[in-house]
């Protein structure tokens, strides 16, 4: 199976990218920042720019170098209250800068993306844990210029056109439930 869009999400694929040190920030590499009890951030980047973005947490870089269309590993946090940023990797520019409370523990994904209002970037709840036998899939709508998309999941030669959407009408800035398929 494969997955068909109606249009065109900006974050199309997830890839992981390995942590590397940044020379303008005071260290690189994975950030521990103090016991973890299961709270996690990622990077997804949305950000068309020619440059990757360097993930800081408490300004300290904990992923560098993040691509379009990627995402850095999930980064072990404290679950207190943090600083979370995302600077240009070639400029050293921020671009993003908020605090969240993550208090409360989880996994979850800072996007930012072009046009968004609140802080320039999504902040959603992940659920990475793995379902037997199928895949968790979930749309964040991240382009502006097409507004709402729905995501299908058909067979190789299917027609979309007589397919059922698994995520319908997913508008900009949101991110949809997971669907298992």
């Amino acid at each position: 199976m494969r997955t068909r869009f109606a249009a065109t999400i900006a974050v199309a694929t997830l890839a992981a990218v390995g942590a590397s040190c940044g020379e303008a920030n005071p260290t690189g590499g994975l950030l521990f920042t103090g016991s973890v009890n299961g709270t996690s951030v990622r990077l997804i980047n949305a950000l068309t720019a020619d440059q990757g973005l360097d993930f800081l947490v408490d300004g300290r870089v904990a992923a560098s170098n993040t691509q379009f269309g990627g995402a850095s590993p999930y980064i072990a946090v404290s679950t207190d209250t943090l600083r979370l940023q995302a600077e240009g990797s070639i400029s050293g520019t921020t671009l993003v800068d908020f605090t969240r409370d993550l208090s409360a523990g989880g996994s979850f994904s800072m996007v930012p993306a072009p046009g968004l209002n609140q802080f320039g970037a999504l902040f959603v709840a992940d659920d990475p844990s793995p379902v037997a036998a199928q895949v968790k899939l979930r749309g964040i709508n991240v382009s502006a210029a097409t507004g709402p998309v729905a995501i299908y999941v058909t067979g190789p030669n299917d027609d979309i056109s007589s397919a059922t959407p698994v995520i319908p009408a997913l508008v900009f800035a949101t991110a949809s439930a997971y669907v298992t398929v």
